[in-house]
């Protein structure tokens, strides 16, 4: 089974995918953000944590490579991970 998570969606975007109407689905009516910048939002969405706790303040930042995500997480689960997009990590991983 296959999971999207998505945290930087467009008005717009929104609008187009919600005129697909599935068979079941779950409205969302709340969405939360611990940074209304796009890559501080993206640290939070990553680590589960605070952006100015890893570091992220600001669009000119990055995580650092030894910051453990969600995605790591998954990993060492057993799970095949993909990361489409820009993450902003800095150094190898």
């Amino acid at each position: 089974m296959s999971k999207i998570m998505t945290e930087d969606m467009k008005r717009i975007q929104a609008k187009q995918k919600s005129r697909r109407k599935p068979a079941k689905s779950t409205p969302g009516t709340e969405a939360y953000t611990p940074c209304p910048l796009c890559v501080p939002a993206r640290a939070g969405f990553m680590t589960g944590r605070y952006p100015f706790s890893v570091g992220v303040a600001d669009n000119s930042q990055a995580i650092a490579s030894h910051e453990p995500t969600f995605a790591h997480s998954l990993s060492i689960g057993g799970y095949e991970t993909t990361l489409i997009g820009r993450m902003h990590f800095n150094g190898l991983d």
